[in-house]
């Protein structure tokens, strides 16, 4: 329903059956409509023109042929944007004063009559017929058709940076946004960019361009994908009618750092790369957002160090790695750190608050597997948290052939939450033993696979200097997490010791609280039970 005159469109959704599922009304009164006036007759022709602005939607051209746009009842051709719900999403109208339209005087009519007549002139677009039944031509009133070749306005994305699918090593891609017909209104915000580089957040910058050419950059500071494209009926055409399709969508994998911008004094800054864990971060700057990176007490973290191995910005002959570190102080020294002598493979860790269970680092030089003939210097540190840290900043400090030092921070990049689990007491951890019974850890490194469990919880359960040995390195564990059993199993065994004579083992000798590789001690021979045991397990 709409004012009197304006005639209106419906949109009928049908069943299979050909009852009507739901209907739409398109008139001047709804948003995103045409604007037309009394006496229009805007409907009075209606015509399918398939998917123009390439959205999956078929579109609608309709006719308001009493429309006074350019004159006196000129009429004029309304294309309709559609969304799949048959509501309109924009409007496009021709008339006289279209560029490329109709010439038309008053009366003529035009919009009476409107046809799909298929993509005549092959640029992929269909085009129209359009009747004006009182045009004058020669003569008045001896009617006329025009013929309407339409341009969906394309919009192509390309890049200097290399072809869309392929690896690159670049500090910043650049792209060109070029368009079939001079546009305006068109900004950076415009253009979508995604992809897991920069920490899954990329975007468009150094924005700029004008008419059928815009150019963009997107700087990487991290290693991924970066993706670009450019949505439909974002850009505004001479007649300032929203009026492009979608692009393409260019995609770049970004893999390696150049090395033409290193200095030959900066080991990591704009050379090389850091990683926690599985995330990799190019380093541009002194101080870098990146994702915080949560795991749990128990879990190990790995951080590496990585940059290309040539002469001008070879190997790091010192590293170390700050934790606990919730702001920047002058001197961070006071927190948790693990220091690594790469020229005397040694490794030492400092933990005022007993933060670290285990900690250690080692040096290596693998091939890149994204580009043929580069080697990678790298220095892994592994860290196992013995306890909760709260979001902290990581800081990374080395030190190249001169002696030079380079300090770099990954700001909120590591977090390690409390494991639930292990933090229980044996009751509790009984009842999750009910609901996964098999749930059980790997042994840690002291554990000979080729001894029966028993033997581990005899002596944890009669021998008091092992069991405080145990207790003391191991905190965060239970006995039977340990030697990867469950507590169901660790009570089966506890019930059937009875009266053991306790082992007189000394007690494992440990450095700076590492797991032992071995227990050292000889195992007596295993009773009838014991081995009756192992032939069932």
């Amino acid at each position: 329903v709409g004012v009197s005159n304006l005639v209106t469109v419906h949109i009928i959704v049908m069943n299979t059956v050909g009852s009507v599922d739901s209907s739409v009304e398109i008139n001047g009164m709804l948003t995103r409509c045409p604007v037309i006036i009394d006496g229009d007759r805007f409907g009075f022709s209606v015509a399918n023109i398939g998917d123009l602005d390439g959205d999956g939607v078929n579109d609608l051209a309709v006719g308001a042929y009493l429309d006074d746009g350019g004159g006196s009842n000129r009429g004029a051709v309304h294309i309709m944007f559609m969304n799949t719900d048959g509501s309109v999403d924009s409007t496009v109208e021709i008339n006289d004063t279209t560029t490329n339209g109709p010439v038309l005087a008053n009366g003529d009519s035009f919009g009476f009559s409107v046809a799909n007549i298929d993509d005549l002139d092959g640029n992929g677009v269909n085009d129209l017929a359009v009747g004006a039944y009182s045009d004058d031509g020669d003569s008045s009133n001896r009617g006329a058709v025009h013929i309407l070749f339409l341009d969906n306005g394309d919009v192509t994305i390309t890049s200097s940076s290399g072809d869309s699918g392929d690896t690159v090593s670049s500090n910043t891609l650049s792209y060109t946004a070029t368009f079939s017909e001079s546009v305006t209104d068109f900004v950076v915000g415009d253009i979508t960019v995604t992809g897991t580089a920069n920490g899954g957040s990329p975007v468009a910058s150094n924005f700029a361009g004008s008419g059928t050419t815009y150019t963009f950059d997107v700087v990487i500071t991290s290693y991924g994908t970066v993706s670009v494209s450019i949505a439909a009926r974002v850009a505004t055409d001479d007649s300032w009618n929203e009026y492009n399709t979608a692009s393409n969508t260019y995609t770049l994998t970004i893999s390696t750092p150049t090395t033409s911008p290193c200095s030959r004094f900066a080991i990591l800054g704009n050379c090389g790369t850091i990683a926690i864990n599985n995330d990799v971060y190019r380093i541009i700057d002194t101080w870098t957002n990146v994702p915080t990176t949560e795991v749990l007490v128990g879990q190990p973290v790995t951080v590496t160090l990585s940059t290309p191995n040539s002469p001008t910005h070879t190997k790091i002959p010192f590293a170390s790695v700050h934790t606990e570190v919730f702001s920047v102080p002058l001197n961070y020294e006071q927190s948790a750190h693990v220091d690594y002598s790469i020229m005397n493979n040694q490794v030492t860790y400092v933990s005022q608050s007993q933060l670290f269970q285990v900690a250690g680092a080692t040096h290596r030089i693998v091939q890149d597997p994204d580009a043929k003939n580069l080697e990678m210097f790298e220095v892994v540190f592994t860290m196992i948290f013995a306890k909760p840290m709260e979001t902290s900043h990581v800081v990374v400090e080395t030190k190249n052939k001169f002696g030079i030092p380079e300090t770099l921070y990954l700001m909120s990049a590591l977090k390690v939450n409390e494991n639930l689990q292990q933090a229980l007491t044996l009751e509790e951890k009984s009842k999750f033993s009910i609901v996964d019974p098999e749930s059980v850890m790997k042994p840690l490194g002291f554990v000979d696979p080729e001894k029966d469990p028993s033997h581990y919880v005899k002596r944890y359960l009669t021998e008091p200097k092992y069991k405080e040995w145990f207790d003391r390195n191991f905190p965060t564990y239970t006995i039977y997490d340990a030697i990867g059993i469950t507590f169901a199993e660790y009570q089966e065994i506890e019930s059937q010791l009875v009266d053991p004579e306790p082992e007189m083992d000394p007690e494992p000798e440990m450095e700076m609280d590492p797991e032992p590789e071995m227990e050292m001690d000889p195992e007596p021979e295993p009773t009838k039970k014991e081995k009756s045991k192992r032939q069932r397990r």
